[in-house]
């Protein structure tokens, strides 16, 4: 049943072919502002570069707030009651959803990606296997956590009627303390440790400090533990809340 969602999610954005390229493109366009902006203040610009490189392209996208826009137009409109007598968890409908999406704006970043890999490896190449493993370990556990943390935004919208401006502030202090705007490892060792007991770098620069090979031995141990952590808790509120929004809930229609 979750397959249907899937296909019906992708044959609408199939029909816009054009975003396959457009959001690449914009993306691209943007990490190459940030990258000019900041290579005066490092010394080796390569690094530089593929961290915007697999920051803009790859980490990003992974961390839209689809799946709380969904659940909070289901929950708003109605849509919710069809789930409600079905075996169908509505939370991950709208995050089969949003997988559907994602895939338009992976295909294209992540060949390109590989092909620079393949052919620049001294440039664009993991540290090591182990580096890339864990990269794609961290990226899935954050995606993971991501996800629970947008339940919680979505299950809002049953005391709410609107998310987005939620969500659009939300998105600014991701920006701002994830790494997008300014690399993270030019903040201040300070901030960083304040950071590192948050989510926050786990869902931005964490997986490509791994892949370049900044972080390494106990950072990388703590750092899985700290957001498997998250994981349980955000999971854990995430399905208080949304049991308390069910109670609350009536649909429209009833």
């Amino acid at each position: 049943m979750y397959w249907y969602y899937f296909k019906a999610q992708l044959a609408v954005d199939l029909e816009r072919r054009l975003d396959f390229i457009l959001d690449p493109l914009l993306r691209t366009i943007g990490l190459l502002v940030y990258f000019y902006l900041w290579r005066g203040s490092v010394s080796d610009v390569g690094s530089l570069f593929v961290y915007f490189l697999i920051y803009y392209l790859v980490v990003n996208p992974l961390h839209s707030g689809k799946v709380a826009v969904f659940m909070s137009k289901g929950i708003n409109t109605g849509e919710l009651n069809n789930f409600l007598c079905k075996p169908i968890d509505f939370r991950i409908a709208s995050t089969v959803r949003f997988f559907s999406t994602l895939i338009k704006r992976l295909v294209l970043p992540t060949c390109l990606i590989a092909v620079a890999i393949i052919f620049l490896p001294g440039i664009f190449a993991p540290v090591s296997f182990t580096a890339f493993i864990l990269f794609i370990l961290a990226l899935i556990l954050g995606e993971i956590s991501w996800i629970l943390f947008m339940w919680i935004f979505g299950a809002l919208s049953f005391w709410v009627t609107e998310i987005d401006f939620t969500i659009v502030v939300w998105d600014l202090i991701m920006n701002i303390f994830a790494g997008v705007y300014i690399p993270y490892f030019l903040f201040p060792e300070s901030l960083k440790t304040i950071l590192a007991y948050t989510p926050i770098p786990y869902w931005g620069a964490f997986p490509i400090t791994i892949f370049q090979g900044e972080v390494v031995g106990n950072k990388v141990f703590w750092g899985f533990v700290i957001l498997l952590g998250w994981t349980v808790v955000l999971y854990l509120t995430g399905k208080v809340l949304y049991r308390l929004g069910l109670k609350k809930y009536e649909g429209v229609g009833i």
